[in-house]
């Protein structure tokens, strides 16, 4: 019997991301290498960004998170923060709308504790902001009216 079949994958995956948490909260930078097309012509296959943890995210940044859909780090832009109350319970934390660039539609609506950290090494034009404002609520206004839905990632 070889010896992976011995260990939970969770648990090391649970193990990794913990470590990156704790190096993030530290302080330190990560270096995320990139892996796939959705972020392109900005963020090319097999480059890497700088990521480091901050307290706010604003439309525009780009982030690394946590899906636990996917059981994977995703690289993506921030849209904005989730505005409407009913899309999150008062005693949830909040929220952030995330989408890649060449998505379609929203990935989902990620809670902050997911996020590993934003690229620190890409600059953000303010046009590219504003876009990403309005779009912000253009999706937020389709899940209120119940035109789109958009999964809320669980523990």
């Amino acid at each position: 019997m070889k010896l992976c079949h011995l260990i939970d994958s969770s648990l090391v995956i649970k193990a990794i991301n913990d470590c990156i948490d704790e190096g993030l909260r530290d302080g330190n930078d990560l270096s995320l290498a990139i892996k796939g097309d959705c972020m392109a012509p900005l963020l090319q296959n097999g480059g890497s960004v700088q990521i480091a943890q901050q307290s706010n995210y604003l439309p525009g940044d780009i982030v690394a998170y946590f899906c636990p859909y996917k059981k994977e780090r995703l690289l993506h832009r921030v849209l904005g923060r989730v505005a409407f109350d009913s899309l999150i319970k008062e005693s949830e934390e909040q929220r952030y709308l995330i989408k890649a660039d060449n998505g379609l539609k929203p990935d989902t609506l990620v809670r902050n504790s997911l996020i590993l950290g934003k690229a620190v090494d890409l600059k953000v034009a303010y046009t590219k902001r504003l876009s990403c404002f309005v779009v912000n609520y253009y999706w937020q206004l389709k899940i209120y009216f119940n035109k789109f839905t958009v999964n809320k990632e669980s523990e």
